[in-house]
């Protein structure tokens, strides 16, 4: 906000209309006493609605006033204070107004103190209430600072803002209490904004835009760097959660920026488990940002620095210790860099790389993956591999992976499942004079369909609400029988009345 029409010296006269008009009970005659604070305040708005706020909060005479004023030193609390035009005078009034409520609320409130030191934290407008540490007190202290005229809500009550001149000047103040001081604010506020709900979710992302997080969380992460030079648990979960924020707005650079903070080990002290996981989960997020950037060169390298994944290249066991994560969420998020390492070759049109940590990641078991997961990787692994042998012209290692998909000797409901990969199967064991095993799997798919349809029919006898589903089954198995029909006119010898009934 521009603080210059609160910074910019005022005429006698508009001095006695501001007295005049000012919404402070008790304050509001024109009288030598105002006359004499004016000058004393060089007739800046700002300097003389703090010095309002503080005589009538505090009940103090402005004789009283103008004492403190006088014992008051300033220039210290002015650095790095932007002002533009402003001469150096007109702020040090302010200053001086500003310094005489900051040390009354340090010395006789705890309730607004707390609130006002964390508010030099995020940027200074548009602070919501809900990104304030709560307490019993909250309210009160906010109200304190609102009478004093340190901060002001907005209409709805929802944000504070504060003036920049004086939201630096409070910084200062708070860097002359002490480093340590300074130290174990900054710590508060990143436990303080890690422990807010900051999910991958829509609820945390109205966070992000229409409350604002994303300044404010960007100015006390900065602000937490600027008092440590190595990572925490806490900074690193709100580092990676800005990350994924800036993805989705489309931002992948910033993004990156805040990846490979967390990835980085020079920042942190020996990791704990979560941190691990997390640097686990950045690299991979990393991968993928490089990777919209088109820099798969970039990728690629920060994938080999993962220890785990190149061991599982250079196919040895994964030594595991015991602070690290545990075994079957790492075990997951290595072959899911993994599968960024291939998408990352391929992107450089490597395919023969590609191929080679496929073979590699073929041989690896999910530990403790079970279920969805389990079947999902599997899956995965046996279609890049199928691409991959075809470009290769290695026909029957194809048919070896789609098989492996399909689940063909043991589940025939997955064939109904993957019908794109079983008409092109039952097409490569056609070409690769496997005319049996065509007429075989095209037996099999028109049983599990056959099986479908009657499950289907059976639900609508028992439940008339489900014949939207049976329906869709019904048409999905016709959709599915008249592409089969197309690739059986194409494979001589195999009879068409599996189709036709």
């Amino acid at each position: 906000m521009d603080d210059r029409p609160k910074l910019c010296k005022m005429t006698p006269e508009d001095s006695k209309q501001f007295w005049d008009n000012f919404p402070i009970d008790g304050l509001s005659h024109w009288d030598e006493g105002h006359e004499a604070l004016s000058r004393n305040l060089g007739y800046v708005p700002m300097a003389m609605e703090l010095a309002a706020a503080y005589t009538t909060k505090t009940g103090l005479s402005i004789p009283g006033y103008m004492k403190l004023l006088e014992a008051t030193e300033a220039k210290a609390a002015m650095k790095d204070v932007q002002t533009g035009d402003v001469h150096s005078t007109q702020l040090e009034a302010a200053a001086k107004a500003w310094s005489v409520s900051f040390h009354y609320i340090l010395k006789n409130d705890t309730a607004a103190f707390d609130v006002l030191s964390f508010l030099s934290c995020p940027n200074p407008m548009g602070v919501s209430t809900s990104l304030l540490p709560q307490s019993a007190l909250l309210q009160v202290g906010i109200d304190t600072l609102v009478s004093f005229r340190l901060t002001w809500l907005d209409p709805g009550k929802s944000y504070l803002s504060m003036y920049d001149a004086t939201h630096t000047l409070t910084k200062n103040g708070i860097r002359r209490i002490g480093e340590d001081f300074e130290e174990k604010l900054a710590e508060k506020a990143i436990q303080h904004i890690s422990h807010i709900k900051l999910a991958d979710d829509d609820a945390s992302r109205v966070l992000w835009t229409d409350c604002n997080y994303k300044t404010h969380l960007l100015s006390i992460l900065s602000n937490w760097q600027r008092c440590h030079n190595q990572e925490t648990e806490e900074a690193s979960g709100v580092e990676f959660w800005i990350g994924q924020q800036f993805i989705k707005d489309g931002s992948v650079e910033s993004a990156i920026q805040h990846f490979e903070y967390v990835s980085d080990p020079w920042n942190r002290r020996p990791a704990t488990r979560p941190q691990l996981e997390l640097q686990h989960k950045a690299e991979l997020e990393l991968a993928k940002a490089y990777l919209v950037k088109n820099r798969p060169e970039m990728a690629i390298e920060r994938l080999y620095g993962v220890q785990q994944l190149r061991q599982i290249l250079a196919q040895k066991p994964i030594k595991h210790k015991a602070n690290q994560i545990p075994r079957q969420k790492a075990s997951m998020l290595v072959l899911e860099l993994g599968r960024e390492l291939v998408t990352a070759y391929k992107a450089k049109r490597d395919n023969l790389r590609a191929l080679e940590v496929l073979q590699k990641l073929e041989g690896v078991e999910p530990e403790g993956a079970a279920g969805e997961s389990h079947q999902n990787w599997e899956i995965y692994l046996r279609r890049e591999l199928v691409n991959a042998y075809l470009s290769k012209h290695s026909p029957k290692k194809v048919i070896r992976c789609i098989e492996g998909i399909l689940g063909v000797e043991n589940d025939p409901e997955q064939l109904a499942s993957q019908t794109d990969l079983a008409v092109q199967l039952v097409v490569l064991y056609r070409s690769n004079r496997y005319p049996r095993k065509a007429t075989e799997l095209l037996d099999k798919l028109d049983a599990e369909f056959a099986r479908l349809e009657r499950v289907a029919l059976t639900k609508r006898q028992i439940d008339r609400r489900s014949c939207q589903i049976s329906d869709t089954c019904m048409t999905r198995t016709a959709i599915v029988c008249t592409t089969w029909i197309e690739v059986a006119m194409e494979l001589s010898g195999l009879n068409l009345r599996l189709f036709l009934g």
